[in-house]
């Protein structure tokens, strides 16, 4: 028996291939650092893309992981976002307080100051 998708279900990767704009395969490259895939995306009128399925899939980015956008002087890049000290720029042990990221050596410099 076939199991029924439902809207915000993601098939397994496999059983679809994986599709740009207009139902296009999305582009295998391979090279240096393994196989990457690729398409075209149109931004629209209030900034957006919507990154492929396929991508997202590989790459882990499914919906509500958080993500950052960087731009440099090779162009824009996504990646999924790993927490660093909003004081430091630790990543270990980092902590959301009140909507910032903190490392416990910070915070306890910190508390220090309101002793």
């Amino acid at each position: 028996m076939e199991r029924k998708i439902h809207k915000g279900q993601y098939k397994p990767l496999l059983m679809q291939p994986p599709y740009g704009d207009g139902r296009k395969p999305i582009k295998m490259q391979s090279g240096r650092g393994g196989c990457k895939m690729q398409a075209n995306k149109k931004i629209t009128k209030g900034g957006g893309i919507t990154i492929p399925r396929g991508i997202r899939q590989e790459t882990g980015i499914l919906p509500g992981v958080p993500v950052d956008v960087v731009s440099d002087e090779s162009g824009i890049r996504i990646s999924k976002h790993v927490p660093a000290c909003f004081h430091c720029g630790s990543v270990e042990d980092v902590q959301t307080v009140c909507g910032i990221e903190i490392c416990p050596a910070c915070a306890a410099a910190i508390l220090e100051v309101f002793k």
